[in-house]
């Protein structure tokens, strides 16, 4: 059980685990959108800094076992979102029609977190970047990604690039068409897993004779 104190008022969500399980929630941090969302703003903020004791002993590590440094950060979208929000991507496609000023300044929230953060990352040199963000389009739709992910990793890659550090994206689940979406507006230089049917809906050989040159 987990309390949150904002200047806006008290948010609550309440996990449990199960031996040899991931947690679960019993409830979620948001119980209504629409009234909390100005408490819940308070989790969205830039970073300030890296812990570099933490940065040092992985990258040690790494380098150690003879393996690539790497740092990840998420991107905004229905995927990343949804844990938060009792109701899931039901309350989110209903706050999409109903108050999407709500969901449209969480992106911005989080580009601007985001942008900050990899500028961060980018200063430490890494090997390369990961995107993570699972369910990108198995939890959403092409308007959807289009809106809220696609403009913060078509930013976020650009910025990597310019810095020399290759970016890859990782997306479980159906990612045809993001595929076609991150050739046509990023710079990512790699994506995984490409799931093939039933959990995705990528032909390797098919996609392979469509995007392997990008």
């Amino acid at each position: 059980s987990i309390e949150y104190l904002t200047p806006e008022g008290t948010l609550h969500e309440e996990r449990i685990c199960f031996r040899h399980e991931p947690p679960m929630h019993l409830s979620r941090v948001i119980k209504n959108i629409e009234n909390e969302w100005k408490s819940f703003k308070y989790f969205i903020s830039p970073p300030t800094g890296i812990d570099m004791t933490t940065v040092n002993a992985i990258r040690s590590e790494c380098e150690s076992h003879n393996q690539a440094f790497g740092l990840v950060i998420g991107y905004p979208g229905f995927h990343a979102w949804e844990g938060k929000v009792t109701g899931s991507v039901q309350t989110l496609t209903y706050t999409f029609y109903d108050t999407p000023s709500i969901l449209d300044e969480w992106f911005e929230l989080e580009l601007e977190a985001g942008t900050k953060g990899m500028e961060l990352y980018l200063a430490l040199k890494p090997d390369y970047i990961c995107f993570g963000g699972s369910g990108t389009l198995t939890l959403a739709n092409t308007e959807l990604v289009m809106r809220y992910a696609i403009p913060a990793l078509k930013k976020w890659s650009a910025m990597a690039k310019a810095a020399g550090v290759p970016s890859v994206l990782h997306s479980c689940g159906k990612s045809r068409l993001l595929v076609d979406m991150l050739v046509e507006h990023t710079d990512i230089n790699c994506v995984n897993p490409l799931e093939c049917p039933p959990m995705g809906d990528v032909d390797l050989a098919e996609v392979k004779r469509s995007h392997g040159n990008d």
